[in-house]
């Protein structure tokens, strides 16, 4: 069974995209970037959606990166709910990945010129602005 929700069979689509913690997940990060999306129940499908309109390539790369930010701190999540006994908790999660992916785009592109408080307040402006 799947240690996030208990519910159902632990499957890569379940634990990633239709779990309700995973679902929870992606709602965040939409909400956070200012966009509503039908999600996908399953990885291929899941990166191959459409980026952000109005960014350019880099710009949607980077995004990718931090859905990929979120599909690991779903997993750490889970091992630590395993192996430690932790608390099912998708704001951590959100939170961590966020810090994540502006910590890789920050070393990445050194001279980037948002901050974290940026990162985390607008995330199309910051996205925008690389280059």
């Amino acid at each position: 069974m799947c240690v996030m929700c208990g519910s159902e069979l632990e499957t890569i689509n379940h634990l990633f995209f239709t779990c309700k913690v995973s679902s929870k997940l992606w709602y965040m990060c939409d909400a956070w970037a200012g966009r509503a999306l039908v999600h996908c129940d399953n990885a291929i499908q899941h990166f191959k959606q459409i980026g952000f309109m109005g960014l350019n390539y880099l710009g949607n790369c980077v995004w990718k990166c931090m859905r990929i930010s979120i599909i690991w701190g779903i997993w750490n999540h889970r091992n630590r709910i395993i192996f430690n006994n932790a608390v099912v908790d998708p704001v951590e999660i959100f939170a961590l990945a966020q810090v994540k992916a502006w910590a890789w785009v920050s070393y990445k592109f050194p001279k980037s010129n948002f901050s974290y408080s940026d990162w985390c307040i607008n995330v199309y402006e910051c996205l925008k602005s690389l280059h």
